[in-house]
């Protein structure tokens, strides 16, 4: 279960270090279909709030065309490093309500091949849930962590590793 997704928030002057939040491991595998549902929506996708790491691309750089390795690091150069919560709070609970209230079979579509993943398979077998609830309880976990960006007026951002 390597690739998770992480809510890294901006440390401020004179602040204390920020507390370890749990890596959550459900939303990395989903991510491109929720994204798909807020854009729907008119919602900020969540992907938007995802800093790309620019150590991991210099490991594959090599590995790259010359076009590909332009087009992805002129993409990490010009993303934001710190985003305010406000936006991506909106988005999640929105994403949230439509989760919550609409039927399984619909569901099962709009999440698609994720539920076929070994990997969310086995979440879902660990934590006894349906896609669905394991989804919301993952973005419950990023609104509590969104609230205190917000509370303490600070930035944040999603981080996948």
């Amino acid at each position: 279960m390597s690739m998770s997704l992480s809510v890294v928030l901006e440390k401020r002057d004179g602040s204390k270090k920020q507390k370890t939040e749990q890596e959550l491991y459900l939303l990395p595998r989903v991510l491109g279909r929720l994204d798909e549902l807020a854009t729907k929506r008119g919602w900020v996708p969540l992907g938007t709030f995802v800093r790309e790491d620019p150590a991991l691309f210099a490991e594959m750089a090599d590995d790259l065309d010359e076009e590909s390795r332009a087009t992805i690091a002129k993409n990490i150069e010009s993303q934001s490093e710190w985003h305010d919560p406000s936006s991506c709070l909106t988005t999640i609970e929105g994403l949230l309500a439509y989760l919550k209230k609409t039927d399984a079979k619909k569901l099962a579509l709009d999440l698609g091949e994720a539920q076929d993943d070994l990997v969310v398979k086995s979440i879902l077998q660990d934590e006894g849930c349906t896609l669905a609830e394991a989804v919301c309880k993952d973005l419950e976990d990023c609104v509590r962590q969104l609230g205190q960006a917000a509370k303490s007026h600070c930035g944040f951002r999603f981080e996948i590793g």
